[in-house]
This record gives structure tokens, C-alpha cells and sequence, in this order.
């Protein structure tokens, strides 16, 4: 991956968390998914035994291939030796970047001034965080939000915070809404900027 990155120019961590975002794969999980596919060509072609397709596709024992193999076409290299179907397809991956904005682009930023809010804080990783942000929010509007709402007592342990701006907006959605337009149509070549986004 490091000498990917050095290749496009970039960090080895934005080379991984764009490739993630713009994929939806970890580098990792692209290149296992093409060599377990590539090895199924193989098999088919009865060319090259377990052993020798092990090591091709980078595994340290034929046992651990078989296992990886296994699990993702959902049988055995034996199972499907001479056979022409029953493996799981996985194709190189083509990336079209579509850039939009300018005149079409409806989007007006604000400034306002600081302001005192009060929530629950909780830090999300790139990689996993539009799948937990929702389950977040479910939690708090199921837990604290609704029984605040007939009648109950404002929630302890909340983090006070000052906000100088912010997006406004139907929860979760238009927060993972505004994340993907920044990074998709306001800074698609800014691989170096980061973002902070404050949820209300």
C-alpha cells in the first residue's frame, strides 16, 4: 500500500480511507476478493494443485487457502475443480469520479455565531460510520429524546459544546448526506483537507 501511495502521490492513510469510501472496500478486502476469484479460475482449469495456488495468491499454508476459499465461494477448491459455475464472481472494479456543482449546486453556507448546545459525544471511525450513526441515533431519540419529550428529566452525563456553524437537517440523513456532498462534489481532489462536522 505504501508504495501505491507513494506512486499516486498521496499518504498510505487517505490512499486506504478514499479507496474505502469510493468502493465501499478496504484495499485489503479488494485485493483477497480478486485473488480468491482469480484462484477459482484456476482451480477450474485444473492447471496448478492447492499447494501451488496457495503460495501464488499469497497464503502461507494450503490449509488457510482452502479455509479463505472456502468461505468466500462457499465450497471447497475440490468441490469445484473441472466445474464452470458455482464460484462467486468478483471483477476488477472500475471508479467513475462525477464531479458536480457550480450552477447546479444547491448549497448555501452560513455563518452564524457561537451558540451553547448540550448532547451526547461519540467518536465514529470512516470506515464503519455510516452504518453506527444511524444505530446512534436510534439509540438516543429511543432512550433520552422521546421520554424527554412526555415529560421526563433532561439526561445526565451530556457534553456541553460552543458551535460557530453548522448543517441543519433530518437526522441521521443529513448528516451522512452533507459528508458525502463535501467529499464528492465540494473538495473531490482534496484528499488532505479534513472536515469537521458538529451534529446537533
Amino acid at each position: 500500500m505504501d508504495d501505491v501511495a507513494e506512486e499516486v502521490h498521496i499518504s498510505s492513510y487517505y490512499l486506504q480511507k478514499g479507496f474505502s469510501i469510493m468502493t465501499g472496500y478496504t484495499i485489503s478486502e479488494y485485493i483477497r476478493c480478486r485473488r480468491l476469484y482469480l484462484a477459482a479460475l484456476d482451480v477450474i482449469a485444473g492447471k496448478e494443485g492447492v499447494l501451488d495456488l496457495a503460495y501464488k495468491y499469497g497464503y502461507e499454508t494450503p490449509e488457510s487457502f482452502t479455509k479463505a476459499f472456502s468461505r468466500f465461494h462457499g465450497a471447497s477448491p475440490a468441490q469445484i475443480k473441472g466445474k464452470t459455475s458455482g464460484i462467486k464472481p468478483f471483477l476488477p472494479l472500475k471508479v467513475i469520479v462525477e464531479i458536480k456543482g457550480g450552477t447546479d449546486m444547491d448549497v448555501t453556507v452560513e455563518k452564524m455565531n457561537g451558540f451553547q448546545v448540550i448532547g451526547f459525544e461519540r467518536v465514529f471511525e470512516t470506515e464503519d460510520a455510516y452504518e453506527k450513526i444511524p444505530k446512534f441515533w436510534e439509540e438516543y431519540r429511543d432512550n433520552y429524546l422521546l421520554p424527554l419529550l412526555i415529560g421526563g428529566k433532561q439526561p445526565e452525563n451530556e457534553t456541553e459544546r460552543t458551535v460557530s456553524e453548522c448543517c441543519v437537517g433530518s437526522m441521521p440523513g443529513a448528516l451522512q448526506s452533507v459528508n458525502t456532498q463535501i467529499f464528492k462534489e465540494w473538495l473531490p481532489g482534496e484528499a488532505d483537507d479534513i472536515i469537521s462536522i458538529t451534529v446537533l
